[in-house]
């Protein structure tokens, strides 16, 4: 996925990690910032899906399901 991006006079971005970590502290497009986006919706959904699909690897692996 290519965002091409033009920030003052010098600056171009062309890739999204440009985009999210080089030119702006804050992108934004549309009115959403980009960087709350991800770290707020994306990841608050993916990280209880990794911990019950862990439970189930375990739990189909071993048979059982501990806390160690």
């Amino acid at each position: 996925m290519m965002i091409t991006y033009r920030c003052g006079d010098y600056y171009n971005v062309t890739t999204i990690s440009e985009f999210c970590f080089g030119v702006e502290l804050n992108p934004s497009v549309l009115d959403i910032d980009i960087k709350h986006f991800v770290r707020s919706r994306v990841t608050l959904v993916l990280w209880p899906l990794f911990i019950i699909s862990a439970l189930f690897y375990q739990r189909n692996m071993y048979g059982k399901m501990t806390s160690e």
